[in-house]
């Protein structure tokens, strides 16, 4: 959609431009969320026509700079591929990332990859310790409605304030949504993952586990016990 803003705004809502409503009433009205929308979409539309512009610029500085002999096609892709694991890391730690996972869009009710673990028999030691890494969902779980997801961090698995996801039971650690549970919960196995079992086999759970920033405090001062270096990177 082009256009200026008012003009995408009128494309948008059907009719003039709207200011955003005022009411200090309970809830939100469908006026609040259709504005609401029509704001986010204005913005993603002016955002996407400033990146189509700097991506122009820059893919034709490039082509001059390879034309003539500056610069090799080899190495533009290799500077390109660094940029982006950097700009990625940026992006994450900034927060401003969307958080999803399609696995190929596979459905997560034909998905059958994952290891089974006989959670019964740990949970009471480990306390469901994976309910508290950070999941991205897939468009199947956001069109479904049932997972509910954190708002100021598209589409991460929503969580409660003690930091595990809002959908586990914290009286018997069970899922309250197992049927519906997303991919990386169902694929997802402890059994070689050191930030919850020092040993799986004898049941011996990782120390720090029940730590109030676990498994974040792992990565720091190598409090680690039995080695040093960095733990796996949190889901």
């Amino acid at each position: 959609m082009t256009g200026e803003p008012g003009e995408q705004r009128e494309a948008l809502s059907g009719g003039p431009e709207e200011s955003p409503p005022t009411g200090a009433g309970e809830g939100l009205s469908e006026a609040d969320i259709r504005w609401g929308l029509i704001y986010t979409h204005d913005r993603a539309n002016q955002n996407t026509s400033t990146l189509q512009e700097v991506t122009a610029t820059i893919e034709g500085l490039v082509e001059l700079l390879v034309q003539r002999g500056l610069l090799s096609s080899e190495e533009v892709e290799a500077a390109k591929e660094r940029a982006v694991e950097d700009v990625r890391r940026r992006f994450k730690e900034a927060g401003m990332a969307v958080i999803t996972q399609e696995h190929g869009r596979e459905s997560k009710y034909s998905f059958a990859d994952g290891t089974a673990v006989d959670c019964e028999n740990r949970v009471h030691l480990c306390k469901a310790a994976c309910c508290r890494f950070r999941v991205g969902l897939s468009s199947e779980d956001i069109r479904e409605g049932i997972l509910k997801w954190d708002t100021a961090q598209p589409y991460a698995l929503a969580k409660k304030a003690n930091g595990s996801c809002v959908h586990l039971d914290d009286g018997t650690c069970g899922c309250t949504v197992y049927a519906e549970r997303p991919i990386p919960c169902r694929g997802y196995s402890c059994k070689d993952d050191k930030r919850i079992w020092l040993d799986f086999e004898r049941r011996t759970p990782q120390p720090l586990l029940h730590h109030p920033d676990w498994p974040e405090c792992l990565d720091r001062d190598d409090r680690r016990p039995g080695g040093s270096g960095a733990a796996p990177a949190s889901r």
